[in-house]
């Protein structure tokens, strides 16, 4: 999607990992 790096950490579990 779009998510930046930070957004990518807090997922971790593949929710946001976009």
């Amino acid at each position: 999607m779009g998510f930046k790096s930070k957004e990518r950490k807090r997922a971790g579990n593949g929710e946001k990992f976009y």
